[in-house]
């Protein structure tokens, strides 16, 4: 069967496709909550088999986790909240979470993870205490990526190269500190050259010979002891 090529850059073949999940979300007709109404909304997974029942803050819980699990990936935005939520604001809602679900659900990466997993499946009360508890200590996926003995290793990689870059540093401080020194010593020794030329200079002994302009240089005639 010819493959199907999604955003030109991922070949897909027909089965590939129908293993995909779909997520659907749809408003329940009734509103729940004694003094302040909110809406639920009832998501089912088409790969998972399953129907449960989300509020608004079980999907900021479960966008929170996978933010943490994943630190280095673009995770979708949420839609915002809003107090006073006409039928139309709710609809529109409904939709951009039905988007939100489907990408994390149709991810290569994410869709494994048993955050997503837990969210799509479980029917217990108080949703988002329960996936905050669960997975509140939970590692970002690169570091999960090494074990204990991998982490110790790196530890120790990296404490030897820090050990290196001390020890060179240490050597061109000493470098920088015998040129600073040289210099120093030349410049005295400069100094001292000087004032000896000009000592020199001072201590010269004076001509006794007089010429005239007869027998000398105009120019050496006219310069007098």
């Amino acid at each position: 069967m010819n493959n199907v090529h999604l955003h030109g850059n991922l070949p897909l073949s027909y089965f590939q496709l129908m293993d995909l999940d779909e997520v659907t979300v749809d408003v329940l007709p009734e509103r729940k909550g004694m003094i302040m109404k909110h809406v639920e909304y009832m998501v089912k997974s088409r790969s998972h088999s399953s129907t449960v029942q989300r509020r608004y803050t079980d999907f900021e819980v479960f966008h929170d986790l996978l933010i943490a699990r994943y630190p280095y990936r673009l995770i979708p935005r949420l839609p915002p909240k809003k107090i006073g939520m006409t039928e139309h604001f709710i609809n529109q809602r409904r939709r951009a979470l039905s988007r939100f679900l489907n990408i994390i659900a149709r991810h290569p990466t994410i869709r494994k993870d048993s955050i997503v997993t837990f969210f799509l499946t479980s029917e217990a009360p108080d949703i988002h205490s329960k996936m905050r508890d669960k997975f509140k200590n939970q590692l970002d996926e690169f570091v999960t990526l090494w074990d204990k003995g991998d982490i110790e290793r790196q530890l120790n990689m990296m404490s030897c190269d820090v050990q290196g870059m001390k020890t060179e540093l240490t050597k061109m401080l000493k470098s920088v500190q015998i040129i600073s020194n040289q210099k120093s010593n030349a410049s005295s020794i400069l100094s001292e050259t000087s004032l000896r030329s000009g000592y020199l200079v001072l201590r010269r002994p004076r001509s006794t010979i007089s010429c005239s302009a007869m027998n000398c240089p105009f120019w050496l005639a006219r310069v007098r002891p």
